[in-house]
């Protein structure tokens, strides 16, 4: 994922969505696109705002990612609508794009045949000026990518796969399976976490399917 704004003919295409009626309304929210600036995201942002725990959002994901506070709007905007939401991996999953189907709390996630996830660290660089304040910058920008990156992450990747992201500049590439036996570990530990501190309260997860 990365910070920096990249060339406005990779970012005009805004995401589709569809919309149909049984019940509530269910949505149908196709990101294909890259990350661009954040009003890439304003009609999403829109409907999730206005959705009702009636209303049914899945974002179908095929995307090689981009601006990463593009990224974190539509995260926090999910994190606080009132709809149950779905995450489908249809094709590739890299950087933001992959974060964002790795997002927590969905009601369920799908996973096609063939399909890829690639995790890095943040990319993103200093600028010119004065020795202090590409210093400033740099130190920011390591600072949110260690945080971003854990808290991503974790209960996905390993500690150390964390470290090396992070410190390392390492690349993960996984295909379906692994996602599929990954997603479901985190999901089992998630379950716990909630149960430990519910005592007992009924919360569940659906379980990771195949497309």
């Amino acid at each position: 994922m990365s910070i920096s704004k990249l060339g406005d003919d990779e970012f005009g295409k805004s995401p589709s969505i569809i919309v149909s009626q049984r019940g509530g309304f269910n949505y149908s929210v196709g990101i294909t696109q890259n990350f661009g600036d954040g009003h890439l995201f304003d009609d999403v942002i829109a409907l999730l705002d206005n959705a009702t725990e009636l209303d049914s959002i899945t974002f179908n994901i095929n995307s090689r990612g981009g601006n990463l506070f593009s990224l974190i709007a539509l995260q926090n905007a999910i994190s606080t609508t009132l709809a149950e939401f779905h995450m489908v991996l249809l094709g590739e999953a890299s950087s933001a794009a992959g974060a964002l189907f790795l997002t927590n709390g969905a009601s369920s996630y799908r996973i096609g045949k063939n399909t890829m996830l690639m995790i890095h660290s943040v990319q993103a660089g200093s600028g010119y000026g004065a020795a202090s304040e590409i210093k400033l910058r740099s130190d920011i920008n390591s600072s949110l990518n260690e945080r971003y990156v854990e808290s991503s992450y974790s209960n996905f990747l390993t500690d150390a796969e964390i470290h090396d992201v992070v410190f390392n500049n390492r690349e993960i590439y996984m295909f379906d399976d692994e996602i599929k036996d990954r997603l479901s570990a985190r999901i089992a530990c998630q379950n716990q976490e909630i149960e430990e501190l519910t005592k007992g309260d009924d919360f569940s997860f659906d379980g990771v399917s195949d497309e």
